[in-house]
């Protein structure tokens, strides 16, 4: 069987942390936000593949409320690469030089065939945490996403599309 379609995106979270937790990293990893992803699987993945993985970062250029930048993640198999991802990341005010990032045009869809609601627990920050190494406050507790000028605990935006593309 074939493995899901984010699953390198999960395998890809210790060199995720290593990257946003280097000292050369400009920012601090704790508050910055996933506000979008482009993911490009290449081929059917076997469930039993061994990939090579690779992960490094965009420029960042201005964004409306702060500076963005791309988290770039590849899998290659053999040398070939077969699944690619950028997740877009935003560090809320930060400042940065450069061209703003390019808003993105929203495409209306039409009105879907099927709806669902999904009930998201309260601990999903923290249930996601053990499977990914993501220890990013503002997915973990209310008290702890506050200081980043959040209400209450967000989901990880990894496993808001894993789950959307999970549905239905």
């Amino acid at each position: 069987s074939a493995m899901p379609i984010l699953w390198p995106q999960l395998l890809a979270g210790p060199l995720h942390v290593a990257v946003l937790a280097h000292p050369c990293f400009p920012w601090s990893a704790l508050g910055i936000v996933h506000v979008g992803q482009r993911v490009t699987r290449h081929r059917a993945l076997p469930d039993d593949a061994a990939l090579d993985l690779s992960v490094h970062t965009t420029e960042a250029v201005p964004a409306r409320r702060g500076a963005q930048f791309g988290l770039v993640t590849q899998a290659h198999i053999g040398g070939e690469c077969v699944w690619h991802s950028t997740m877009h990341i935003l560090v809320p005010g930060a400042e940065v030089h450069g061209e703003p990032a390019a808003r993105r045009t929203v495409v209306p869809l039409s009105r879907p065939r099927e709806e669902q609601v999904v009930a998201v627990p309260e601990d999903i920050g923290r249930r996601y945490r053990r499977v990914s190494g993501d220890v990013n406050p503002i997915h973990l507790h209310r008290w702890t996403a506050r200081p980043f000028g959040f209400e209450r605990a967000i989901a990880h935006g990894t496993w808001t599309l894993a789950r959307a593309l999970g549905t239905g």
